[in-house]
C-alpha cells in the first residue's frame, strides 16, 4: 500500500516545513545578536534607545521573530517523521529494530555533535564535568553549561529520540492508541502549567526586559524553554499525526479530501500560528501588557507553543492531503526547491550557524563608515560600543548572510563529513550485529 511519504510531493511539503523552521531559528538569532550589540553599547546607562528603536521599527508582521518558535516547528516536523518510520516499520515487519534505530540516530547525531563541541569548546571555559553532561545530552538537566550554542535542543531531542521507538511500541499495544496518544499530549502541557501557577508570578516578568538586559532570564524561565519536560508537546503531537498517516491514511484523505473542509482548516492554522506568534511580546506598549489581565500571561505561557504547533499541525494535514483550492496555491510555496537545501543540510546549519553570525554581522555593520572600519582593524572591540543603533534592513542583512553562510558550509559539511561518516558507522555495526 503506498503511503504518505512515498509521494515526492509531499516530501517537498514537509521539506518546506523543516526549511522554514531552521530560517526562523536563525532570524531569532540575528534578532538576538543585534539587541545584545544595541545593548553592550549603550545599555551600561540604562540608554536603551537603540533596542527601543530596533523594537519599534521591526514590522509587525513579523512578530513571529520575537517568540523563538523556530524550534517548535523542528521539534514537530522531526517528531512526525521520526515516528512516522517507526510506524511505518511496525506496520510492514510486525515490530521495530532498536538495534538499528539506535545506529542510525546515533551515526547521524554523534559525528557533528563531536566537532561542534570541539570548535565551540575553543571559545570557551567549562569543566571536565560540562564536557561529560554535554557528552551524554543531560547538560541542562543539572543546569550545567552547554557548550553548543544550541546544545539544550541536542540535548531535547536525543532524550525524546531515546524513548520514542519504545513510545512507538506502547502506542501499538494499546487498544485506543489514538486517545492514549491525545491524553499524553494534553497532559505534557501539566508540568508547564504547574510550574508557572507556582512561580510566584515570574510569567508577569515581561519579555522586553530580558531584551534590555541581553537576554538574561529567570531560572524558572530557562527551565521552560531548555527542558524537555517542558518541550515534549510537539513531539507528541507529531508522533499522533504520524499514526494517523500511517493506520488512518484512508480517514485522512477522506476528511481533507472537501476542499471547503480543508480550507477552512488550513485558515483555522494560520490563525492559530498568527494568535500564538503574533503578540508583541518584545514591545512594552503593547496592548497585551497595557490592556489585558495579568492572568493572561498564565494561560498564554501554558497554552503558547501548543497553539503554534497545533496550528502548523492543521496546515500541514491540510497541505499534505489536498490538492485542490487553497491548498494547492499555499502547498506550491512550501514546494520551492530552496526549501530543499536547508531541509537535507538541516543539522549542519543548525549546528555551525552561530560560526556564520559573527561575520555577517561584522559584513553588515563594519563598512558604513571608515572609522569602524579602521577601528575594527586597529582595536576590533572597541567597534561594539560605536554601534548605537542597528536597522530593520541591517537586522534583515545579517539574516539572509547568516542563512547564505550557513547552508554554503553546510552542504559541503553535509558532503563530506556527515555522509561518510554515517555510512561508515552503519557499515561498522550492522558487520558487528552480523
Amino acid at each position: 500500500m503506498p503511503m504518505l511519504l512515498d509521494d515526492q510531493r509531499n516530501r517537498q511539503i514537509l521539506d518546506g516545513f523543516r526549511a522554514i523552521g531552521i530560517l526562523l531559528v536563525i532570524l531569532f538569532h540575528s534578532l538576538l545578536i543585534s539587541t545584545k550589540l544595541v545593548q553592550k553599547s549603550g545599555g551600561t546607562n540604562n540608554d536603551f534607545t537603540g533596542i527601543d528603536a530596533l523594537i519599534d521599527a521591526f514590522p509587525r508582521a513579523l512578530n513571529i521573530a520575537w517568540h523563538a518558535v523556530g524550534s517548535e516547528m523542528i521539534f514537530l516536523v522531526s517528531g512526525f517523521l521520526l515516528s512516522y518510520l517507526l510506524f511505518r516499520e511496525y506496520y510492514r515487519k510486525g515490530g521495530i529494530d532498536l538495534y538499528d534505530f539506535f545506529v542510525r540516530r546515533l551515526s547521524r547525531i554523534i559525528p557533528l555533535y563531536l566537532i561542534a563541541l570541539m570548535l565551540y569548546g575553543l571559545d570557551m571555559h567549562y569543566s571536565l564535568e560540562d564536557l561529560a553532561l554535554n557528552l551524554l545530552f543531560i547538560s541542562k538537566a543539572f543546569d550545567m553549561k552547554t557548550i553548543i550554542p544550541v546544545g539544550w535542543s541536542l540535548e531535547v531531542m536525543m532524550q525524546v529520540y531515546v524513548l520514542l521507538p519504545f513510545l512507538v511500541i506502547l502506542v501499538m499495544r494499546n487498544r485506543r492508541p489514538v486517545l492514549l496518544m491525545s491524553v499524553l499530549m494534553l497532559l505534557s502541557l501539566l508540568p508547564r502549567w504547574i510550574a508557572l501557577s507556582l512561580s510566584q508570578g515570574e510569567y508577569l516578568i515581561p519579555v522586553y526586559e530580558l531584551i534590555y538586559q541581553g537576554g538574561g532570564s529567570s531560572r524558572l524561565q530557562q527551565d521552560l524553554y531548555f527542558l524537555t519536560i517542558y518541550r515534549a508537546t510537539p513531539f507528541l503531537m507529531g508522533l499522533l499525526i504520524a499514526y494517523l498517516a500511517v493506520f488512518r491514511a484512508d480517514w485522512l484523505c477522506n476528511f481533507f479530501s472537501k476542499p471547503l473542509l480543508s480550507s477552512g482548516l488550513l485558515v483555522l492554522g494560520v490563525i492559530l500560528v498568527a494568535l500564538s506568534s503574533g503578540v508583541s511580546i518584545q514591545d512594552k506598549d503593547a496592548w497585551a501588557y497595557t490592556s489585558i489581565s495579568q492572568e493572561f500571561w498564565l494561560w498564554f505561557w501554558t497554552f503558547h507553543r501548543f497553539v503554534f504547533a497545533s496550528g502548523i499541525s492543521l496546515l500541514m494535514l491540510a497541505i499534505l492531503h489536498n490538492t485542490q483550492g487553497l491548498a494547492r496555491s499555499i502547498g506550491g510555496l512550501f514546494q520551492w526547491n530552496l526549501w530543499g537545501m536547508f531541509s537535507h543540510n538541516i543539522y549542519s546549519i543548525y549546528l555551525f550557524h552561530f560560526i556564520c553570525l559573527i561575520p555577517a554581522a561584522l559584513l553588515v555593520l563594519v563598512p558604513q563608515s571608515l572609522d569602524r572600519m579602521e577601528i575594527f582593524v586597529s582595536q576590533p572591540k572597541e567597534l561594539i560600543r560605536m554601534i548605537d543603533h542597528i536597522s530593520v534592513i541591517e537586522v534583515l542583512l545579517i539574516f539572509f548572510l547568516t542563512a547564505f553562510f550557513s547552508v554554503k558550509l553546510a552542504v559541503w559539511i553535509t558532503r563530506y563529513v556527515e555522509k561518510p561518516s554515517q555510512e561508515w558507522i552503519r557499515r561498522r555495526f550492522a558487520q558487528q550485529q552480523a
